[in-house]
């Protein structure tokens, strides 16, 4: 059966081909170096995301992702327009992020931009001495800022940490660390 455009009530949304990291299995890059010369760094502006996204698609869905398999949603220039104008839908949202972009005063109005049905996905692979060994190109303490700046606000936020040999020995110091930033949860995967 074809699908029907009235039946539509989950998107995942890549709102970018841009990101900062390089990780290992990205198909992005070459094994966590390079980046694939196919790949063009494009991202949504927030005029051509209503004429893609318009009322009559946003008034029937219920979820939206926002988590790039090229690119990382905090890259998008327009990101705090773009869940602005999905919050006005009342939507579920959940952006999936490395933390490694923006600042922490986008990040806490992001956070508070948000309604209580959407979340904010950590995707931090590890502690200071780990995380960039997968997430090549973040810096640490960007991350801790940007997700300290979520503190207080509205966000709800979850840790998904990605385990290797290299960080799964750590997994009760990130249990800890999640405690010291607030975040309630850590999936591990």
């Amino acid at each position: 059966e074809m699908f029907k455009f009235e039946e539509l009530r989950n998107i995942h949304i890549e709102l970018t081909t841009k990101c900062n990291a390089r990780c290992g299995n990205c198909p992005r890059n070459f094994f966590g170096s390079k980046k694939h010369s196919w790949i063009k760094d494009t991202e949504y502006t927030i005029s051509e995301f209503k004429k893609y996204f318009s009322h009559e698609v946003l008034s029937q869905v219920k979820f939206i992702l926002l988590c790039g398999s090229y690119g990382d949603p905090a890259a998008c220039s327009d990101l705090e327009e773009i869940i602005d104008y999905l919050m006005s839908y009342d939507l579920e949202v959940q952006i999936n992020s490395n933390m490694s972009l923006r600042s922490k005063e986008s990040w806490e109005r992001i956070g508070k931009s948000l309604n209580e049905k959407s979340q904010i996905v950590l995707s931090i692979d590890g502690l200071e001495d780990t995380n960039h060994l997968y997430r090549r190109g973040t810096r640490w303490n960007k991350i801790e800022e940007n997700v300290q700046a979520l503190r207080g606000t509205k966000a709800n936020v979850v840790w998904e940490c990605l385990l290797f040999s290299h960080n799964i020995d750590q997994k009760e110091a990130i249990n800890k660390k999640s405690k010291e930033w607030g975040v309630p949860s850590v999936l591990f995967k």
